[in-house]
């Protein structure tokens, strides 16, 4: 009898053993896929911070070199309307309007471009958050997957204890017995998280 306890016993420490070591396996590896998918998000939050700032950087840039052009080409047209007073108002007059409107031109252009800069960066944005939200998506999907699979894995187990339970329960009316009986067939019986399954006076043999 002692041996066909041990044998039995050494079948369900099988089973539990391959069953907790494949829910680590998955635990382990779900573990991973969402500290590399944080680490994703992460990384995608510090380039946005960065395209913003080099975005905004060129935008500044840009409109600094055209107001410093500016502010020369209007010093040397007001220099050159100096000059040009001695020699006819009109023609200095004539030369700085057309001064300004190159000027104003200069503006429009410089602004026109920062605008699409800041556009195109946006768009850079837009994209890099779709495809960090398409994997984090992607990661959940495949986290519930794992739970599913830790769920189906822990059925089975209970299942497997359950047979050898049921098969025990038949051939021990001829052999098993009394307290003793009990306290195997309690050992066999799947535990939930709280409690265990009853084992009723009077089932299987046992009295």
């Amino acid at each position: 009898m002692e041996e066909q306890e041990k044998s039995h016993e050494n079948k369900l420490r099988i089973v539990e053993d391959e069953a907790i070591t494949e829910l680590e396996t998955i635990l382990k590896t779900n573990s991973r896929k969402l500290q590399e998918v944080e680490a994703e998000k992460q990384r995608f939050v510090i380039e946005q911070r960065e395209m913003e700032e080099r975005a905004k950087g060129a935008g500044r840039v840009q409109q600094v070199g055209t107001k410093t052009k500016v502010e020369v080409a209007i010093k040397k047209a007001q220099g050159d309307e100096f000059v040009n007073r001695v020699k006819g108002k009109q023609g200095a007059e004539a030369l700085l309007k057309k001064t300004e409107i190159e000027c104003q031109k200069m503006i429009i252009e410089s602004k026109q471009k920062a605008h699409v800069v800041i556009k195109e960066s946006e768009v850079d944005l837009k994209k890099s958050e779709f495809d960090a939200g398409a994997m984090i998506a992607s990661a959940k999907v495949e986290a519930e997957a794992a739970k599913s699979l830790e769920e189906k894995r822990r059925y089975e187990l209970e299942w497997a204890r359950l047979k050898v339970l049921k098969k025990i329960a038949g051939d021990g009316r001829k052999f098993i017995s009394g307290e003793k009986g009990k306290q195997i067939l309690n050992d066999l019986v799947p535990q939930t998280k709280t409690n265990r399954v009853p084992i009723l006076n009077g089932v299987n043999g046992f009295h």
